[in-house]
């Protein structure tokens, strides 16, 4: 005669054997129940799809998988470093599972192929997606897909029949640039234009590169450079949104061994901002008489970021009074406050830590990110290729 868990025990069983919906009436450990792979979820980025990860992983919808399978094709894929930082979940829905891929974080910048002037970086890129499905232009300069990007980028020079090897750049490696280069190939950036409202003069271009026929600049640096461009040719006239769109690169054809090309960055300046206040915290505001009386910009003038820098610099951080002692200066930032509604830029710079009581312990909270990183993501000198 049964007791009652037995009984119990016998009826479960019974439900699970008829149950269309299934039950893991088993000793099954946590995380060992088998499903069904409903398919991959990819979020946080646009280059990277479900179907992405199930090529590049070996995956296959319809599949039998467990939680704990998926999280070891977790640990792999965040083991071949595809993103800076990314997390895996798995969702069931009776018997099927699902496996859902959220990167985390901002983008890397954008890997660079130096010298390539016979293949447009979109003909690089598709290639490289179609051989390795979890190629992104964002990928880490440290990633372990790093030997198959190379591999792929030296059949495609030998099907061009190039004479040189495809090398990671170590020099750009140790300043965390992602540069890839065929040895050998010296392409020097020989001329270089900026086009599109409100661009700078040939000559402020041409201070700025300091561009003349011995200038043999490469793509990779021009890009490291980009970052000052902007910060001198733009940020110092009041542009404080400036987008470079795709640039142009012109190949001029070989000569003496070199394959020479002109850039043409096409940058947008977006609208104009005007200064409007600027006031002192911490250990500067003592001094804010003294700092206001050097102060050379006026409200509605264009606001100028690299004065500001200049300012910070020279007129505060040189002082004996922002020095916490023989050697060193106390720490300063500079926030800055946009109102888009009449465009115009407030300006807050603190030295050192505010004292605990009174007015100096009011800190500015509302800092409107001023500087948005054209290069991140996409925007960088690889371009339409013409002239070839």
């Amino acid at each position: 005669m049964f007791d009652r868990s037995q009984f119990s025990q016998i009826l479960l069983a019974a439900f699970c054997l008829l149950s269309i919906a299934g039950c893991s009436y088993s000793s099954n450990v946590a995380g060992s129940a088998v499903f069904t792979l409903a398919g991959v979820r990819v979020s946080g980025t646009q280059d990277l799809s479900g179907d992405d990860v199930l090529r590049g992983l070996n995956l296959h919808i319809g599949e039998r998988t467990t939680e704990d399978g998926l999280h070891a094709v977790c640990d792999h894929l965040i083991g071949l470093r595809v993103f800076y930082a990314l997390s895996c979940t798995s969702h069931v829905e009776g018997r099927a599972i699902w496996f859902d891929v959220t990167v985390k974080g901002d983008p890397e910048p954008p890997l660079i192929f130096d010298n390539f002037v016979w293949m447009t970086r979109k003909a690089l890129i598709t290639r490289l997606k179609k051989e390795l499905p979890l190629f992104t232009p964002e990928v880490p300069y440290d990633s372990a897909l790093t030997p198959k990007i190379l591999h792929v980028l030296n059949q495609v020079v030998a099907e061009r029949g190039i004479k040189g090897s495809v090398e990671q750049s170590r020099f750009w490696v140790d300043r965390i640039g992602n540069v890839f280069v065929v040895n050998g190939i010296s392409v020097p950036v020989i001329s270089c234009e900026i086009e599109g409202e409100n661009a700078p003069s040939a000559a402020d271009v041409q201070a700025w590169s300091h561009a003349n026929k011995d200038w043999e600049l490469s793509l990779a640096e021009l890009n490291w450079r980009l970052g000052f461009a902007v910060r001198d040719l733009y940020y110092s006239r009041g542009y404080l949104h400036p987008v470079v769109q795709e640039p142009v690169i012109q190949f001029l054809g070989e000569s003496q061994g070199k394959f020479p090309v002109k850039v043409i960055l096409r940058i947008s300046s977006g609208p104009e901002y005007t200064f409007k206040s600027i006031h002192f915290e911490g250990r500067a505001k003592s001094y804010t008489s003294q700092l206001i009386s050097q102060w050379k910009l006026k409200p509605g003038d264009a606001y100028n970021d690299s004065y500001t820098s200049h300012f910070e610099f020279d007129k505060i951080l040189n002082q004996s009074w922002a020095r916490k002692d023989s050697t060193s200066s106390l720490e300063s930032s500079s926030c800055v406050e946009i109102d888009e509604s009449d465009r115009t830029v407030s300006l807050t710079i603190s030295v050192g830590k505010p004292s605990k009581s009174g007015q100096d312990s009011q800190q500015t909270t509302r800092c409107a990110d001023m500087h948005q990183y054209f290069f991140f993501p996409g925007n960088f000198v690889e371009g339409k290729v013409s002239g070839t």
